[in-house]
């Protein structure tokens, strides 16, 4: 999997620009401000329909214009391909090989990104939200069937959402459980299954990372979702106004050296066990799709030592990574001799 050609409109602070990558490292350079971050944005809003920095997509219009257009010509094992994304005050529109589609949500699972920077940590040491989104993610790219079960789930907990918080009766909330649980199933058994692997493969990726021994050990943890067809579950979320189980509150539990990660570890070992899992989550999208994801490293240098920079850089030498900097002497020469640098002034 590789991008050949990134074209952006009205995107951020660029009015109309287009990019070429290389098919390994390629350093995207420049100061605070010149648009780095910007770049590696857009080709993740290619590969999800969002934005890691902003919940409405909209906000990355340029200030006075009135639509975005990003683009992207692809190559898989299968062929080039180009995706069209423009969207503004008039709505959006998606086109894939020159068809129109009805929404991104068709295209979502066809271009792989893993994107890390340096809230990285959070996967760790924040919220279940951070570790649910993770394994959504990875998700989303080894299984198809599953970004469909995840938005069904989502939209049935929504309208159930909506009408305990208005009061709707008993009667009218069961019509949902057997869909909603049914769902939530199926989206709760998917992850169950891959944690066993994401596991073993995070602890081979921190050793290597880290040049130590550590015992890694994960541990989903499930909210019942079959508990909504009980009826004392029902009394309890009409007083709550809320649906109190299922898939939307899950969470990983993840131990380090048999304590846990998220309460004990150093935030240098929080920061390499997230990279770690990042990595085991490429190496499996990379196993069951037979291509590797694009790898996008923002602001990689400033926040690793020499030491760790060269493991993870190791890691990410057969497939191409796209790595924002302010500062190309932190690059090893080995690396900057088979890169691409993209300079933006």
């Amino acid at each position: 999997m590789k991008i050949n050609i990134l074209e952006i409109e009205n995107f951020r602070k660029f009015e109309k620009s287009s990019f070429r990558f290389g098919d390994s490292f390629n350093i995207i350079n420049g100061k605070n401000g010149a648009g780095k971050t910007t770049l590696l944005e857009a080709i993740y809003l290619l590969s999800t329909g969002k934005s890691f920095i902003t919940n409405h997509i909209n906000n990355c219009i340029k200030f006075g214009a009135d639509y975005a257009f990003v683009s992207a010509k692809f190559e898989t094992k299968n062929g080039t391909n180009e995706i069209k994304f423009m969207f503004g005050k008039n709505g959006k529109e998606v086109r894939f090989n020159g068809k129109r589609l009805r929404s991104f949500s068709q295209f979502v699972g066809t271009l792989p990104a893993v994107f890390m920077n340096y809230k990285l940590s959070l996967l760790i040491k924040g919220g279940p939200e951070q570790r649910r989104a993770f394994l959504n993610h990875l998700l989303i790219f080894t299984d198809r069937e599953y970004y469909k079960t995840l938005m069904k789930y989502y939209v049935l907990l929504k309208e159930r959402n909506n009408l305990l918080k208005n009061g709707a009766d008993a009667a009218l909330l069961s019509v949902y459980n057997d869909e909603i649980i049914r769902s939530g199933t199926e989206i709760q058994k998917k992850r169950a299954e891959i944690i066993k692997k994401i596991s073993l493969l995070t602890k081979e990726m921190m050793n290597f990372i880290t040049g130590e021994m550590y015992v890694v050990e994960m541990e989903y943890i499930k909210s019942d979702v079959e508990k909504l067809s009980l009826s004392e579950t029902l009394e309890k979320e009409i007083l709550r106004k809320r649906t109190l189980f299922g898939p939307h509150l899950d969470d990983i539990k993840i131990l380090l050296n048999n304590v846990p990660a998220r309460e004990f570890s150093s935030l240098g070992e929080a920061y390499s066990l997230a990279f770690s899992m990042r990595f085991a989550e490429s190496k499996i999208i990379e196993e069951e799709r037979g291509e590797p994801p694009v790898v996008l490293l923002d602001d990689f240098f400033s926040d690793l030592d020499e030491f760790h920079r060269k493991n993870i850089l190791s890691l990410t030498k057969s497939r191409q990574t796209l790595l924002t900097t302010l500062n190309l002497s932190l690059v090893p020469e080995e690396i900057i001799k088979e890169t691409k640098v993209i300079v933006l002034r």
